[in-house]
């Protein structure tokens, strides 16, 4: 019998960035040495489409695309092309919530439950000492990926927050890192509650219209409609040559023990992706992302000094044990 093996999504958008002495490397004498690993890497994992980005010094040094945003059609991706962002939404939310904390809105230092009332832990004691900033540096102690399962299968928020109770810890509280979906999710409630409104309005009013990323925006609605742009451009004007990129179909790729190889193939973004818009919910351009990253390597835009160092330093120290495994196989 043929087993398959889910491994990767295989629509990508790559972001590299230096600092000012982040390290003596010159990257420009780097570039010609890394084009052709990436050309290997998009032909060994059948990689339909790739969008990569390097800014060094907060210039852009480097922006090409590779291939189509959909396998088997000739629509490219473009720099202007849209890709859900899916994890990296999480910088997108922890920078608005420094910004928020900046503005007096919000204490990053607060449990958050000043927020989140109904929110439990297995330790009541804990419950009243996890902070904003515990779930902003992932030093929970609970285990990594915590309810990724339940979030897949539809259960709403509120279902999840009730099952934290049953939740054992796993590593040191507040000092080792344990990577979370649904506990980082929480945050859009701490974000509208402190704001009364909608986390897409102050997304959009504290960094989007600020930064001028146009091409950005969170949710599954905004996705679809790039998507039915970009089959409206397949229809009117592959006829004559004319292809708009719009929006990108994710991929996934089949590990296929019969051919030793990963097959690639269409696949809907599941629904789930989206219902925790600010852990994974936001769509963006490759141009966009550039800019982003400019954002966090310039001094002092939005955020201010103090704040800039706050998320530029280390507050969790990942844990080494066997038994600490973040990432499921």
């Amino acid at each position: 019998m043929m087993t398959v093996f889910k491994k990767i999504r295989s629509i990508c958008l790559i972001l590299v960035c230096t600092s000012y002495s982040a390290c003596a490397l010159d990257v420009s004498k780097a570039i010609p040495k890394l084009e052709p690993i990436i050309e290997k890497t998009i032909k060994d994992w059948d990689i339909p489409g790739l969008a990569v980005g390097i800014v060094e010094k907060g210039q852009v040094v480097f922006l090409k695309t590779y291939g189509v945003q959909k396998k088997g059609e000739s629509l490219p991706i473009t720099p202007e092309t849209l890709l859900p962002i899916h994890s990296l939404t999480k910088n997108f939310t922890a920078t608005l919530v420094m910004i928020l904390h900046q503005d007096g809105l919000l204490d990053i230092n607060a449990p958050l439950q000043t927020y989140i009332p109904e929110f439990q832990l297995q330790d009541a004691q804990k419950s009243k000492e996890l902070t904003v900033f515990d779930v902003v540096s992932q030093r929970s102690g609970l285990p990594g990926f915590c309810f990724d399962s339940l979030w897949a299968l539809g259960f709403s928020e509120d279902d999840m927050i009730k099952k934290f109770t049953s939740i054992p810890f796993k590593v040191a509280f507040q000092q080792e890192y344990s990577y979370q979906n649904v506990l980082f999710g929480l945050l859009r409630r701490v974000i509208e509650k402190v704001t009364n409104k909608s986390y897409e309005e102050v997304l959009d009013e504290k960094i989007l219209k600020p930064l001028n990323l146009k091409g950005t925006k969170p949710g599954l609605d905004f996705w679809k409609t790039r998507l039915q742009e970009a089959s409206w451009w397949r229809r009117g004007l592959k006829k004559i040559g004319l292809l708009k990129s719009r929006a990108v179909l994710p991929h996934d790729s089949i590990w296929n023990p019969s051919t030793l190889r990963f097959d690639c193939h269409v696949m809907e973004t599941p629904p789930y992706v989206y219902t925790q818009i600010a852990t994974s919910g936001i769509n963006s351009t490759l141009n966009d992302m550039v800019e982003w990253v400019k954002f966090h390597l310039s001094p002092y835009k939005l955020l201010n000094q103090d704040s800039l160092k706050l998320m530029r330093t280390t507050h969790s120290r990942f844990p080494l044990k066997n038994d600490a495994k973040q990432f499921p196989q």
